[in-house]
């Protein structure tokens, strides 16, 4: 920890990504998983082409229909998410930590891609409703941190590249009229009971569905800001900004991610843009000299 007890770049990201993987593994073990789980990822199937959606309905068909499979699914999910968590958890400077990055990074782009349809990257995503998928963020953390002298001095330059490609995704002609915006914001709804946390996302959506236009032209707007902030970023507080951003999003954008409507799996990419801007500041603040140790 480098000198005024302010936590570094690397630690701030490696616990976190740890921490992250411990919430996964937990919620492997809530009743639902064993029985729901394929039909929960088959739900993201809609508006995926042809190709994908017989690639992963093939190779989940066994489990669809042998509940003593799904029940060993579940029960490999939780093992290599635990492990990942604890090996992170408790290996920052051993060997086992480095092993575990590489798990992890392995380990997420097969959720990424068998699970999260790959942030419906072929279906319209939009960063608002948890584009680019959060395990592919997990795999992005894992390099940071097995390769942090990519990163030395541009992690957030780094992070607001990814959120202008957002912007420009956002910005797509489909997303400025008809029902696709309010149709991909009412996804993330599903099964959740109403209540006042409910209510903006729901005013979101409806107005939404009735100035998407309007609403979409907000979303660029603000995302770009966003971009323009961390690849412009010269002080803390501007950071703090785009964390308060990312809060909203995480709730106004990706209801929490699903964690109340009890069929989450992850919490979605809100927490994890989350600790990646959080750590940024802490790469390329007092924390700077801890990444060339770690590299």
């Amino acid at each position: 920890m480098p000198a005024g007890g302010v936590p570094d770049g690397p630690a701030v990201l490696w616990y976190g990504l740890a921490g992250l993987w411990a919430v996964d593994a937990f919620l492997a073990l809530t009743p639902h998983m064993a029985v729901d789980q394929i039909d929960i990822v088959l739900m993201g199937g809609f508006g995926q082409p042809g190709w994908y959606i017989g690639f992963i309905s093939n190779s989940v068909y066994y489990w669809l229909y042998h509940a003593r499979l799904a029940s060993l699914l579940v029960t490999i999910e939780f093992v290599m998410q635990g492990v990942i968590a604890l090996l992170l958890a408790l290996g920052r400077h051993r060997p086992a930590g480095r092993a575990a990055l590489s798990l992890s990074l392995g380990w997420a782009l097969v959720v990424w891609v068998m699970a999260e349809w790959m942030g419906n990257l072929w279906a319209g995503m939009s960063f608002w409703t948890g584009a680019p998928g959060s395990a592919l963020l997990y795999a992005f953390a894992a390099v940071v941190l097995l390769r942090p002298e990519w990163f030395r001095g541009r992690f957030a330059q780094v992070l607001g590249v990814a959120w202008g490609i957002g912007a420009l995704v956002q910005a797509a002609p489909a997303w400025w009229r008809g029902s696709a915006l309010a149709t991909a914001m009412r996804a993330n709804l599903v099964v959740t009971p109403v209540s006042w946390r409910t209510l903006p996302i729901q005013w979101l959506v409806r107005e939404a569905a009735l100035h998407p236009a309007l609403v979409n032209g907000l979303l660029v707007a603000v995302m770009a800001s966003v971009a323009g902030i961390l690849v412009a970023h010269r002080r803390p507080w501007t950071l703090w900004l785009v964390v308060g951003f990312l809060c909203l999003l995480w709730w106004w954008g990706e209801n929490l991610g699903g964690l109340v409507g009890g069929i989450a799996t992850d919490p979605n990419t809100g927490p994890v843009w989350i600790l990646l801007v959080v750590s940024a500041g802490a790469y390329q603040g007092p924390g700077r000299d801890a990444v060339r140790s770690e590299a």
